[in-house]
């Protein structure tokens, strides 16, 4: 019989980061996925063109966790995040001065993410993986994976206390347990891809409201950028058919020359945009965690963000080392879940709004070059973009107190 503490399904940013965080602490952890472990170890950006914005909050728990030594080489600082609307006078401008802090957050390749990741829990010897494999099925009355081996087409079975699923947006082990989900189609996409730039970006972000779309430029080494346009789904498609200078020459337009010339473009990825929450994140011994649990827009950047902190929270849980995962999980609700709905709704009207006809007028225009003169203002907003807003402090510490009377 092949047991262990906790298994993992899915062995992406979420899956491989809750094992990070766990793996410390002596758990013995199996990790599920229907890729090979080839795929999540290798840092090849033609794979996966996502560059993720990583708050302050979030570099100190990969710090916590042991991945940030195999990453700060990769990672580039936000030290400013200009927001401005086309068309609209003033902009907003944070600093990491606002929070007393050397930089706001990191931006990283999501490619070394992972590669990251796959280094830090390969270390462990408590830690073992089945790559290439189907799921099939999951028994929660006696705790048990049933997945199949895709090199001879055989069948293991797996159990443990915990079992988590970490597989995504589309996940199967929300849909083998049939848990309903509230799906929303934004009827919108997400452009990605790189810009090379003229002038030095001086570690700043973008955020920018324009005509486009819901554009962020993301500063980067080499004097790159990553570059996210959030637009409709037919506006995205169109921008794909354009040559490579019509792309620049439109992505300029709208953008503005804030870092010069753009002088090319990298390669374009889409992803279209849909909210998907679970109905119920936990199931008996079951958790869904990341993706799988809320899959949001990244227009606010806030979905690897929000994830960390549940599987930080789920961690210090799991410190206890109870045999009641049950009421474990109704705990981990109950701690989680006004942030996470927070987070979502948050994100929800962000989209709403991102057409700049739809914006605001205190949203938009002069209300930035306001927001640019009162002190205060400014300090929250970089606060809650570094993750260490007030309300979120004061939120793990509750949790914290919660979980230290649970012991």
């Amino acid at each position: 019989m092949k047991a262990y503490d906790v298994i993992i399904i899915g062995q992406g940013m979420v899956g491989a980061s809750l094992a990070a965080a766990l793996a410390p602490q002596g758990f013995r952890i199996a990790i599920v996925d229907q890729q090979s472990l080839h795929n999540f170890t290798s840092h090849n950006e033609t794979l996966d063109g996502r560059k993720i914005a990583l708050s302050f909050a979030s570099q100190q728990l990969l710090q916590t966790y042991g991945v940030w030594p195999h990453l700060s080489d990769s990672a580039t600082a936000i030290e400013k995040i200009q927001i401005s609307a086309e068309g609209k006078f003033g902009r907003c401008q944070i600093t990491n001065d606002d929070i007393g802090q050397t930089s706001l957050g990191q931006v990283v390749p999501a490619t070394q993410l992972q590669h990251a990741l796959q280094q830090t829990i390969m270390a462990y010897d408590n830690v073992e993986f089945y790559g290439e494999t189907v799921l099939e099925k999951i028994e929660l009355n006696n705790n048990a994976v049933t997945l199949r081996q895709k090199s001879d087409n055989a069948s293991v079975t797996l159990f443990a206390k915990l079992i988590v699923g970490a597989d995504g947006a589309n996940s199967q082990s929300r849909t083998l347990l049939n848990i309903p989900i509230d799906e929303k189609d934004y009827a919108q996409s997400a452009l990605v891809t790189s810009l090379q730039l003229e002038h030095p970006h001086h570690h700043t972000a973008y955020q920018r409201f324009s005509k486009l779309g819901t554009l962020a430029v993301l500063p980067m080494q080499q004097n790159t950028c990553g570059f996210v346009c959030t637009a409709s789904t037919e506006r995205i498609e169109q921008l794909l058919t354009e040559p490579e200078q019509v792309l620049l020459d439109t992505i300029q337009q709208h953008f503005g020359y804030r870092l010069g010339k753009l002088t090319a473009v990298g390669k374009c990825y889409t992803y279209p945009l849909k909210r998907i929450i679970a109905k119920q994140q936990t199931k008996h011994c079951f958790l869904l965690l990341g993706n799988a649990a809320h899959n949001i827009s990244p227009v606010a950047a806030q979905g690897y963000n929000l994830a960390l902190q549940d599987i930080d929270c789920l961690a210090r849980l799991l410190e206890k080392k109870t045999d009641d995962i049950e009421k474990l999980l109704q705990d981990y609700v109950r701690l989680r879940q006004p942030l996470q709905q927070k987070t979502i709704t948050f994100t929800d009207k962000l989209m709403a709004i991102a057409n700049t006809e739809k914006l605001p007028y205190h949203f938009a225009g002069v209300g930035f070059a306001w927001l640019d003169i009162l002190n205060a203002p400014k300090k929250r907003i970089a606060k809650q973009a570094a993750g260490i807003n007030r309300q979120l402090c004061k939120h793990v510490t509750k949790e914290a107190q919660v979980i230290k009377s649970l012991k």
